[in-house]
């Protein structure tokens, strides 16, 4: 048996070494077992409801773009249809929409460069923007804009001169071929404009469907 100022050492250093703290908490979480494993099954269950969300919104990311590009595929081949009835021969021609990022806010409209070939599907691609001219670009809205009316199934059109600074080589091919598109794929066709010559081609061009004049 230790005496008495033995003891009270001893007594004093294991007082001193213990982790009187750790063994009240360790007590505490035993105490509440019950309530702890509720909490820890709840934690995990939200953990795995986050991550069928983050995989859901992803997978349904994925669908919006293949879908978008599906429709912009499309879209980019009515919009080659209409450039080609626009603009036959030119050495640049419309290439292609595509989506930029996931495609909901910014497109690119891209131009391919024939390098004096006609039909040179190995031309330079680049963006039309930037390699149009003025009234290539106007061509190519208006491309864009019949493009989208079919699309639609649009019962009217309205064009507000829809030839850019009188652009005399193309006078006669939208005069007839584009406005006869129209007419044919059962479009009412609505043309304002100032230049006299585009309206004496038009009129002269579709006399024979009653074309009224004001």
């Amino acid at each position: 048996e230790l005496s008495q100022p033995v003891r009270e050492s001893v007594d004093a250093v294991v007082s001193q070494d213990s982790d009187i703290e750790g063994l009240t908490a360790a007590l505490l979480i035993l105490d509440s077992m019950d309530s702890l494993l509720d909490l820890v099954s709840r934690v995990e269950a939200r953990d795995r409801s986050e991550n069928k969300l983050r995989t859901a919104k992803g997978d349904i990311d994925a669908a919006v773009q293949a879908l978008l590009d599906q429709r912009f595929d499309e879209m980019g081949s009515e919009i080659t249809r209409w450039w080609g009835n626009l603009r036959p021969g030119d050495a640049s021609v419309f290439e292609k929409i595509e989506r930029r990022g996931t495609g909901r806010r910014n497109l690119r409209l891209k131009a391919r460069l024939n390098n004096g070939i006609e039909d040179d599907e190995d031309g330079t691609i680049r963006d039309a923007i930037a390699v149009f001219s003025d009234s290539q670009l106007a061509a190519l809205g208006l491309s864009t804009f019949l493009a989208r009316c079919i699309a639609e199934d649009t019962g009217l059109v309205v064009l507000d001169d829809p030839l850019i600074g009188f652009d005399a080589d193309h006078r006669s091919t939208f005069a007839t071929q584009t406005i006869q598109e129209l007419v044919s794929s059962g479009i009412q066709v609505i043309v304002s404009t100032c230049d006299n010559t585009l309206a004496d081609r038009i009129q002269t061009a579709h006399e024979h469907v009653g074309v009224a004049r004001y």
